[in-house]
């Protein structure tokens, strides 16, 4: 799941307010009517059946075949293109239905070829490493600020280029100083337990990087192996971090030791380590027994649960601060560091930059917009 976005160009005779204004008024009809008719034509009123799903038996539409389906189908897309004709609309009778005229561009960016981002492609997936999520924890912002989307409701979005060319390099700039780091948070408790108590006011991830980011001096200068300063408890080298494991009597956090075995990072109790420690052991017995048995790629190595958050092959962190998430749930914001910056996303940057520019150099850039799922 995650944010798509694709580049379009308007191929009407008149404008696409116009034909957007057309097709609100006239699409319920053209999709839905004639469908409906459609399909009681070639396969009877619906029929209802109990059907095994996910939740037990369940009563549910009974499915049409492959041959009803193409023959309510060239059905449909005949009326439609009928009705068109006849009320002398605007619209257009594609592969999918219904649709204003357009086409789509997808081009390769000539600086980074390779890369998911595109001349007329964009995305952003909903974990932690989209570029949205990352690349606001970085500098603030993300494609929503840049191009003036207001929430993920506007499908077609018209840009003003030039607004989204200067922001967009203000992204570049500051991506290209970035030493690569980032934050990941863990959420220590679950604001829908009943026994849920509030910490405090919620902290930002961006704020605990920038907070980190303000004593990576000391880091480099530090001849210890681990130190706290202001609310962070810090690696110079870096530690291994194999887990944040949730049990009835509090949360541990497992660290890989020297012999290459998880320990309780300064646990409140031994008991706690124990218990924390045999989760943990139990999840990863459980792991390479679903190896075994996997004959097409493997599970997960890194996962999370009812008892925690687990990185069955380590992940490798600076330190960490203990912070407050949304709702003001405690949680724990581990430091990630990438030797190489995070560089994906500054050349995603660049590319959407790339885009921008292609768009400004056509005779009329008003007639490029965005399909913008989310």
């Amino acid at each position: 799941m995650g944010l798509d976005v694709y580049l379009y160009r308007y191929t009407g005779e008149r404008t696409i307010e116009e034909d957007m204004a057309e097709m609100e008024e006239h699409g319920d009809h053209l999709e839905n009517e004639i469908w409906s008719a459609a399909r009681r034509e070639v396969a009877g009123e619906p029929v209802k059946v109990m059907e095994d799903g996910i939740f037990g038996m369940q009563e549910t539409e009974k499915k049409l075949t492959d041959d009803e389906y193409k023959a309510i189908d060239r059905l449909v897309k005949a009326r439609q293109i009928h009705y068109i004709e006849q009320n002398n609309l605007h619209l257009q009778v594609g592969e999918y239905g219904v649709e204003i005229p357009e086409e789509k561009t997808e081009l390769d960016s000539e600086k980074y070829p390779e890369h998911m981002f595109k001349i007329g492609y964009m995305r952003s997936s909903y974990n932690s490493g989209g570029f949205n999520h990352v690349v606001e924890e970085l500098v603030g912002h993300d494609l929503y600020w840049l191009f003036g989307v207001d929430g993920v409701d506007e499908y077609r979005v018209m840009p003003n280029w030039n607004t989204a060319s200067t922001r967009c390099q203000m992204l570049i700039d500051q991506l290209g100083m970035d030493p690569g780091y980032s934050v990941m948070r863990i959420q220590m408790q679950n604001m829908f337990d009943s026994d849920f108590v509030s910490v405090g006011e919620a902290i930002n991830e961006r704020d605990s990087l920038k907070r980190f980011m303000g004593i990576t001096e000391d880091i480099a200068t530090s001849a210890e192996d681990a130190f706290v300063f202001d609310g962070f408890q810090m690696w110079p080298c870096g530690k291994t971090l194999m887990g944040v494991v949730k049990t009835e009597e509090g949360t541990a956090i497992l660290l890989r030791g020297d012999d290459g075995m998880p320990y309780a990072h300064n646990p409140k109790s031994e008991s706690l380590a124990e218990t924390a420690l045999a989760v943990f052991h139990t999840k990863l017995h459980e792991y390479n027994e679903k190896k075994e048995k996997h004959s097409v790629g493997i599970p997960f190595d890194s996962f999370s649960c009812k008892d925690g958050d687990f990185f069955l092959n380590g992940v490798e962190v600076r330190g960490f601060c203990f912070s407050c998430g949304y709702g003001g749930g405690r949680c724990v914001d581990f430091i990630q560091y990438n030797p190489e910056g995070n560089q994906w996303y500054y050349e995603a940057a660049v590319i959407v930059k790339e885009m921008i520019e292609w768009v400004l150099a056509k005779d009329d850039p008003s007639e490029y917009y965005f399909h913008w799922s989310g």
